[in-house]
C-alpha cells in the first residue's frame, strides 16, 4: 500500500515517533503503525498480568484483548500519551492497571445484582495498586530489547559475510548467558572458523562485542526521547536484568 511505503521510508522507527504518528494519522497508515506499537509492547504487558497480577493465561489474554479493543482502539488512549511526561511503556502499564481495576470494580457491582464476577476477590485490590514499574513487565521488556539487538547483530554478520563474528559471540557470550553453559574454548573456535591463533579469536570477540553494543544502542534509541537518554536507558536495562537474575552479563557485551 502506498501509505505503508511512505511510513516505512520516511519515518524512523523510534517508539515515540510511532506514538506521535498514531496520534496524527488515520486510515490504513494509523492501523499499520498501531500494529507495530502493539507488537513491541503487548508481550511485556501480558507478562505483567500473568506473573505480577497472577491471572491465568486465558484470563490475561481476555483482559489484554479487551484493553486493546476498548481503550486503545475505541477510546484512543494513545492520544493522551505525552513525550515529556516519561516513558511510553510506563504510560501503557499504568493505563492497563487502571483498566483491570475498573473492570473488576464494575464486575463487583454486577455481582451485587446476581452477575458472575469470575476471578477471586484478591484481584479487586488492583483498584488501589497502580505502580509505575513492575518487575515482570520491566524484565520482559528488557529481554525483548536484548533479543532485538541480538537479531540485528546476527543479520549484520550474515549480510557482511562474517559468520565467524557471530559464531564467536554466540559461543563465548550469548549461549553462556542464555543457557548457563561454559564459553567455548578459544582453541575450539580456532578449529571451527580457521583462525590463525586463539589471540585472533579473542580479537574477533572484541569486534563482536563492539558490534553488539552498537546494535543495542540502536535498538534502545527506539525507546528513548533523544540521544542523550540512551546511556541512561542502557544502565536501566542492566539494573532491570540484574534484579531479575536475567542475562546481566550480556548487556555489557563482555
Amino acid at each position: 500500500m502506498p501509505e505503508r511505503e511512505t511510513y516505512a521510508s520516511t519515518f524512523p522507527t523510534t517508539r515515540w515517533t510511532l506514538v506521535e504518528l498514531v496520534q496524527r494519522s488515520d486510515g490504513e497508515l494509523r492501523k499499520s503503525v498501531l500494529a507495530d506499537l502493539l507488537r513491541a509492547y503487548l508481550p511485556a504487558l501480558r507478562c505483567h498480568l500473568v506473573f505480577v497480577r497472577r491471572f491465568d493465561s486465558h484470563t490475561a489474554d481476555d483482559l489484554l484483548q479487551s484493553f486493546v479493543t476498548e481503550k486503545i482502539l475505541a477510546k484512543g488512549i494513545i492520544g493522551h500519551a505525552i513525550r515529556s511526561r516519561g516513558r511510553f511503556r510506563n504510560f501503557l502499564l499504568v493505563s492497563l492497571n487502571r483498566f483491570v481495576a475498573n473492570h473488576y470494580r464494575d464486575a463487583r457491582r454486577l455481582k451485587r445484582y446476581g452477575g458472575n464476577v469470575g476471578p477471586p476477590e484478591q484481584f479487586l485490590a488492583l483498584q488501589d495498586t497502580l505502580p509505575v514499574v513492575e518487575d515482570a513487565f520491566e524484565i520482559s521488556w528488557a529481554k525483548q530489547v536484548l533479543v532485538q539487538a541480538i537479531e540485528r547483530m546476527r543479520a549484520e554478520c550474515n549480510c557482511s559475510g562474517r559468520p565467524d563474528v557471530w559464531g564467536v559471540f554466540e559461543e563465548r557470550i550469548w549461549k553462556p548467558a542464555q543457557h548457563g553453559v561454559q564459553p567455548m574454548a578459544y582453541e575450539l573456535l580456532v578449529a571451527r572458523y580457521g583462525f590463525v591463533s586463539p589471540t585472533q579469536a579473542s580479537n574477533v570477540l572484541t569486534t563482536a562485542s563492539r558490534m553488539y553494543r552498537r546494535c543495542l544502542r540502536s535498538i534502545v534509541a527506539n525507546y528513548t526521547r533523544n540521544e542523550s537518554e540512551i546511556d541512561d536507558e542502557i544502565a536501566d536495562l542492566q539494573r532491570i536484568l540484574s534484579r531479575g537474575r536475567a542475562v546481566g552479563r550480556l548487556n555489557r557485551g563482555k
